[in-house]
């Protein structure tokens, strides 16, 4: 064997290594400190509730920390304790830039324990459906998830939503099951 058919078989086999481990290699990247920590711990209170921030700061038209403000405190109010979930994107739209849950919690008035914001490629609808699911806690959001019925069929329970607007700087629940 010549010289050249020797570096062209070693080139040959590192080439389909490079791709065995390309092939193989997982895509989702490891869990960040903030998204380790479940949204509830277990030693949650029985009035926790779930709340979609990055639907409900929506209410209002365009994205506001003050709208999820609102709507945590009308809700401390009724002797709920809201727990906050956010996508990754939430602080592009807050404020220009990417923002964890400790960067959030100071426009909102609550803890950074009591919010998550889903790592990039994490769908934060079914971090809370997941967490609404596994507690039996109520939802607040205007999302319908009509794409997750099949694996939560629990979201056809109405009940199991709290739904409202922002209108005149004011959190207006709805009542009944309006479409």
């Amino acid at each position: 064997m010549s010289d050249f058919e020797v570096v062209a078989a070693f080139g040959i086999a590192l080439l389909v290594l490079l791709v065995a481990l390309l092939l193989t290699r997982k895509t989702k990247a490891a869990p960040t400190k903030d998204q380790d920590k479940a949204l509830i711990d277990d030693s949650a209170p029985e009035n926790a509730i779930l709340v979609d921030g990055s639907n409900v700061m929506h209410w209002g038209g365009e994205p506001s920390a003050r709208v999820v403000e609102q709507v945590v405190i009308a809700l401390e109010r009724e002797g709920f304790v809201p727990y906050i979930c956010f996508d990754a994107n939430a602080g592009y739209k807050l404020s220009g830039h990417y923002m964890k849950s400790w960067d959030i919690a100071p426009l909102i008035s609550v803890t950074s324990d009591r919010i998550l914001v889903v790592d990039r490629g994490v769908v934060a609808d079914e971090v809370i459906l997941a967490e609404a699911g596994r507690r039996g806690l109520k939802v607040v959001t205007n999302d319908r998830f009509r794409d997750w019925t099949v694996a939560h069929p629990w979201v056809k329970d109405h009940k199991r939503f709290r739904r409202g607007t922002w209108k005149e700087g004011a959190v207006v629940w709805r009542s009944g099951r309006k479409r």
